[in-house]
């Protein structure tokens, strides 16, 4: 019989997702792995939001201070190593299972280490954009910071081979496993298209500058005084962050606002954002940087075909597979030929729906759970 695991995940801010898809990603393996039959204990930073507390009855919850915030809004905790090690002893944690390389991490590899409890990181950093915003060379230098953590770990998980192979110049010895975030069929299907004659342009994610927003823009702009803007051309953009205000200030400068719908904040998974995904024509990723996909493989299950920019930093362009195009992440031309060549073969876009629906069943996010769930076995004695 598979032994059951008493699993301490560390992860800040469990109750938000400011960071986006890596909080999403710890939580939604969490839920599984209890689920699975493991016992999951929460190491994490002081709840903000109490009502997010009954996501997670089915797990104990050590909840800590946090530094003043100061990066993405993003609550980092922090506390002593000896109260981590009494926190393990005491929960005869098996494993500890680390998503985010920041205080809490660093002092539970330190405590975990003085128990002899293996511990392992689930990587959803790009090395070359540790800092996005800084010069080269700091990242350069983060990226050696990184890499001398890293290997302070027993076991590394990244969730793409093309975020592993970032790491291959720093010839990690440790025990490494590719293991996609996936995508829940079950919540994410096709559904009935509308019949209204619209073709919907769809993006989904943080309103940051990294996502390269400001070129979908620029290609609807395009196409307008090009005069191919189809009158029945809907783009909707769900999401929030720093960059909203930006977008929106480009939306009124280009007269785009007849045709630009921004949601706002919309919680991951519901039926309102499933929806959204099944009327979806095209779904448009720009970003500069992509680690994981998990948006990409929401709308591939609810059968959108895609738009993905070229950038060598985006993981996300490596879906495309005749289910649709990726573009120049540096020229809206590109993008508004390619939206405009959709807009107007709707038998194109049938054929890449049924391509995305067929692809999706390969990341199924059970596999995932299975994948983790074996690898974090592996460490443990029988």
């Amino acid at each position: 019989m598979q032994k059951k695991l008493r699993i301490a995940i560390v992860c800040d801010a469990i109750d938000d997702a400011t960071l986006g898809w890596s909080f999403i990603s710890g939580k939604r393996f969490g839920a599984w792995l209890a689920k699975a039959g493991h016992d999951i204990i929460w190491i994490t930073s002081k709840f903000k939001d109490e009502k997010k507390r009954k996501e997670f009855e089915y797990a104990k919850i050590y909840e800590f201070n946090y530094i003043p915030i100061w990066a993405y809004g993003v609550r980092f905790g922090y506390t002593s190593v000896a109260r981590l090690k009494k926190i393990f002893q005491d929960e005869k944690i098996d494993v500890v299972y680390s998503i985010h390389p920041a205080m809490l991490a660093l002092q539970s590899l330190r405590a975990a280490k003085r128990l002899h409890i293996s511990i392992i990181s689930h990587s959803h950093t790009l090395p070359d954009l540790t800092l996005p915003r800084m010069p080269h060379f700091i990242n350069v230098l983060a990226k050696k910071v990184l890499a001398v953590l890293y290997r302070k770990y027993d076991g590394l998980i990244s969730p793409s081979e093309f975020l592993q192979k970032k790491f291959d110049d720093c010839h990690f010895t440790m025990k490494e496993a590719v293991i996609g975030n996936g995508v829940d069929t079950d919540i994410f299907y096709p559904g009935e298209k509308s019949t209204q004659n619209t073709f919907n342009i769809l993006y989904v994610g943080i309103l940051d500058p990294g996502k390269n927003l400001s070129i979908l823009l620029e290609a609807l702009h395009i196409l307008r005084s090009q005069k191919k803007l189809n009158e029945h051309i809907h783009c909707i953009l769900v999401g929030w962050w720093e960059q909203e205000k930006t977008l929106k200030t480009l939306v009124a400068e280009y007269n785009l606002w007849d045709i630009v719908e921004f949601t706002g904040r919309i919680q991951t998974a519901s039926d309102r954002l499933v929806k959204i995904y099944q009327e979806t024509s095209v779904f448009v990723l720009p970003s500069l940087y992509e680690t994981e996909w998990m948006v990409v493989l929401e709308a591939m299950a609810c059968g959108c075909p895609l738009l993905i920019s070229d950038s060598p930093n985006s993981a996300a362009k490596d879906f495309i597979h005749n289910n649709g195009y990726t573009f120049n992440c540096k020229d809206p031309q590109d993008l508004a030929d390619k939206i405009y060549s959709l807009s107007t073969n709707p038998e194109l876009c049938k054929l890449m729906r049924n391509v995305s629906l067929e692809q999706a069943q390969n990341f199924s996010f059970t596999l995932s759970v299975q994948k983790l769930e074996s690898f974090l076995l592996s460490f443990v004695g029988k």
